[in-house]
């Protein structure tokens, strides 16, 4: 591919600029088949203009007019789309993988499948000229316009669609596996044959959804059957439960109650990090999309808990238990899962480590985390950044690092020759 500069590019902005207000010198920006990765297109109004078959890689795309434009097979992977207008835009078969698309407009956007012959990216982790399927995976599409799209087989697995708008969208074959689709509003949308393993429906209005629906109300309900606080409440209470919890650490057990929060739905409690929540039990507990940066977990239970798109930068969660949990697309930078010096009088100092087996940290940004240490045994690490991650000493045996970033990240000698992206 011909790499373009931002030099370069700048100047195609100005002349297409010209060709869509008739001005003299104008002329349609044509960018088929071009290397556009990491370049700046704020601002820039760049409505019927063509991608095709380009590599926008990193690129910055926010709050910028692409009406009528062309992506049609194009690598986004990692592209800040954020509040940028997308109105009537052909992505068929594109690869926008990992990337923020928030607060944009997508509206009348084509999504259906789509691919061109002999073109790959080894960055782009999509299939193409095979299914041609146009993927969203691990994307975060928060609070986004997605109204009439076409998405027929369109891949949304591991997506973040909270708060997103879907209003009679075809989305007949597409598969929401793994996503995040609270308070989305599907009114109207078509959803046969809908691949919804592991969706998180809460708040998800399914008015008038035709194709699955009863799929989709089963799998709501059991959801929203989770226990939940109640501040007027003795019992469910969380500055009460915290208060005979930190009663039962002072006094080694004996006064007081460890906190147990256990099928808890604690996804609308953002004010939990404030508490101190060492040596707590939360098995299967969801904290979904909270604020817990800066919080203290260390030497808890937490297995099978959800914490998908939490906001968790500097988390201290030393010696903690979090078997078979979920992190997808979680902001874990700066975050400690490294093991906790124990001493006991009249006990040899020994040190309790971080048990991560079976996680899933897909697609998370764990720059700097330090997992040293850390039992990582089948810990899925697809996508994610672990760029100066330390996980010297961790027990890595099936861990998944498929397209991780491991650039200065501190490994054991036997990942020294894994290829950092």
């Amino acid at each position: 591919m011909e790499k373009i500069t931002q030099q370069e590019l700048n100047k195609i902005i100005i002349i297409h600029r010209k060709f869509l207000t008739g001005t003299g010198g104008g002329v349609r920006a044509s960018l088929k088949f071009k290397d556009l990765s990491g370049l700046d297109f704020r601002l820039a109004d760049m409505s019927n203009a063509d991608f095709s078959a380009s590599c926008l890689n990193g690129a910055n795309l926010t709050q910028a007019n692409f009406t009528g434009a062309s992506f049609f097979s194009c690598d986004l992977h990692k592209a800040d789309m954020q509040s940028s207008n997308f109105t009537r835009a052909d992505f068929r078969g594109a690869q926008i993988i990992g990337s923020n698309l928030t607060e944009a407009n997508f509206t009348h956007a084509d999504f259906r499948q789509g691919y061109m012959l002999n073109y790959n990216s080894e960055d782009s982790g999509g299939d193409w000229g095979q299914s041609g399927d146009t993927g969203f995976s691990g994307s975060t599409i928060r609070d986004t316009d997605l109204t009439d799209v076409m998405a027929q087989h369109t891949n949304f697995s591991d997506a973040n669609l909270h708060g997103v708008t879907l209003h009679n969208a075809d989305l007949s074959g597409a598969n929401l596996s793994n996503a995040n689709l609270t308070e989305t509003d599907l009114t109207g949308s078509k959803m046969a044959r809908t691949k919804l393993t592991g969706a998180i429906v809460d708040d998800t209005n399914l008015n008038g959804v035709t194709g699955d629906i009863s799929a989709l109300e089963k799998l709501q309900e059991e959801q929203q059957g989770r226990k939940t606080l109640d501040k007027k409440s003795q019992t469910k209470n969380i500055a009460n439960m915290v208060r005979n919890h930190s009663l039962w650490v002072a006094s080694a057990g004996q006064n007081g109650e460890q906190l147990n929060l256990s099928d808890y739905d604690l996804s609308r409690e953002n004010g939990i990090s404030e508490y101190p929540l060492s040596i707590i039990v939360a098995i299967d507990c969801k904290f979904t999309g909270l604020d817990l940066e800066g919080v203290s977990m260390q030497s808890s239970v937490l297995d099978k808990s959800d914490f998908q798109d939490c906001a968790a930068h500097g988390g201290d969660f030393r010696a903690s238990s979090f078997k078979n949990a979920l992190f997808t697309r979680s902001d874990l930078s700066q975050a400690d899962f490294s093991a906790l010096k124990v001493e006991k009088k009249g006990e040899e100092t020994t040190y309790q480590s971080a048990n991560l087996s079976g996680a899933k940290f897909a697609y998370c940004n764990l720059e700097g985390a330090n997992f040293k240490d850390a039992n990582l045994t089948g810990t899925d690490f697809t996508h994610a950044d672990l760029r100066g991650a330390d996980l010297t000493g961790a027990n890595t045996k099936g861990a998944i690092f498929d397209k991780a970033n491991l650039k200065d990240a501190k490994l054991n000698e036997e990942f020294l020759d894994i290829k950092s992206d």
